[in-house]
């Protein structure tokens, strides 16, 4: 499982838009430092934990697709040659 996660894995598991998932990060990276962990504090961090970003959303974010997964699982794979048959 994810511990951490940068702006990306943000605009990737929640959809959100660069510069959202931006100021996130940030928001994150202030309560980390509030709570006293002043590593956060430098500007070159860019990987805050993710139990801090869901805090910050008030819901827990999934770090698996599951409806890649269900798709991919799910799958028929149909032959050229079966495929004509039929039409």
């Amino acid at each position: 499982m994810i511990q951490t996660v940068n702006k990306n894995d943000v605009m990737q598991m929640t959809g959100l838009p660069k510069t959202q998932a931006q100021n996130l990060i940030k928001q994150a990276k202030l309560q980390m430092v509030k709570k006293g962990f002043q590593w956060y504090a430098n500007k070159r961090v860019a990987q805050v934990p993710i139990k801090a970003v869901e805090e910050i959303l008030g819901y827990q974010i999934n770090t698996k697709n599951d409806i890649i997964e269900d798709v991919i699982s799910d799958s028929v794979v149909i032959d050229k040659e079966t495929f004509n048959d039929n039409n």
